[in-house]
């Protein structure tokens, strides 16, 4: 809940507010430990009911599965029952279990209001591809290519923005009175931290299994001081891709290939993976995203016996 009520906050000013029932309270929710992840959404007003938010323990007990939830107390529904969804997803009902097939619902913009965001599969709100599948075979697919659903990790942009625009949230006013806390790498891992931002103005090249020549990158040059295990994984709100080269050369990126690394798992789309060195070593080290000419900040960090170095090229 804290971590939802940051991630909204403008300038850590106040958007939404969970806090505990007083006994004034006409309309609250309950969490129980229940079965599987679910809540009702929104108020209900006028309905006598118990507004439940299920989070079954251990599975639903992530921030992605949980924020999921609590923004369908907010008032939000799937982000695949949008009015428009015909146009970005294809839903196929026969691979659905029939007892899920209403979460697959479309409802037109009397009951969705889309807040003028355009369709968006990065959302924490959309299901993934075999979500609620009868047979393994997919439920929901995007018509477009190369497009993953699905996440649970995060709040997307378009997920931040369109709370704080249905709360019409301030940008002056109440401060938070609680944050989220910043990820600390105790110093004995050595980390080094590496931040940029992707825009329009960089360079373009045709990644590993991509399509053309579409794809912002930024190329670094990554100096390992001496052999063992080294950890390396990215933050941020784009879906994120990495490549090691012995010798980067953009025109012919196909040369002087080592390996590329996507996702560091179904939930979480920014790559993350560990390489054990057998000595010391410089690479260069191509980050770019998964899906073509997407911008946006990121950030690696990198941990291991001794303190790696990012230099960026160009």
């Amino acid at each position: 809940m804290r971590k939802l009520e940051s991630l909204v906050a403008i300038n850590n000013v106040q958007c939404i507010l969970f806090r505990p029932k007083v006994s004034s309270d006409v309309y609250y929710i309950t969490i129980r430990n229940g079965a599987g992840c679910s809540s009702y959404i929104g108020q209900n007003t006028g309905i006598t009911m118990e507004r439940t938010v299920s989070l079954n323990y251990p599975g639903c007990f992530d921030d992605g599965r949980m924020m999921h939830e609590f923004i369908h107390t907010l008032g939000f529904y799937h982000e695949q029952s949008r009015p428009d969804r015909d146009s970005y997803v294809k839903v196929n009902w026969q691979n659905i279990q029939t007892n899920m097939q209403s979460n697959f619902q479309k409802y037109d913009n009397t009951v969705v209001n889309t807040l003028n965001t355009p369709y968006d599969y990065a959302s924490v709100m959309h299901y993934g591809k075999t979500e609620f599948s009868n047979n393994t075979l997919p439920t929901i697919e995007p018509l477009q290519a190369n497009i993953k659903i699905g996440q649970r990790y995060k709040l997307s942009p378009t997920d931040i923005q369109e709370i704080r625009q249905f709360y019409s949230c301030p940008a002056t006013g109440a401060l938070l009175t609680t944050t989220v806390p910043t990820t600390t790498i105790a110093p004995s891992l050595n980390p080094s931290y590496y931040s940029s931002q992707f825009t329009t103005s960089h360079p373009l090249f045709a990644r590993s299994g991509g399509s053309g020549a579409n794809y912002y990158y930024e190329n670094l040059q990554l100096t390992i001081p001496a052999g063992g295990l080294y950890t390396f994984q990215c933050n941020s709100y784009i879906d994120s891709f990495a490549s090691l080269y012995y010798s980067f050369n953009p025109s012919s990126p196909a040369t002087n290939f080592f390996m590329s690394f996507d996702d560091a798992s179904s939930d979480n789309w920014e790559f993350r993976f560990t390489i054990n060195f057998p000595s010391a070593y410089t690479m260069n080290f191509v980050v770019t995203t998964y899906s073509p000419r997407v911008t946006g900040p990121f950030q690696i960090v990198v941990t291991g016996p001794t303190k790696a170095t990012f230099v960026r090229n160009g």
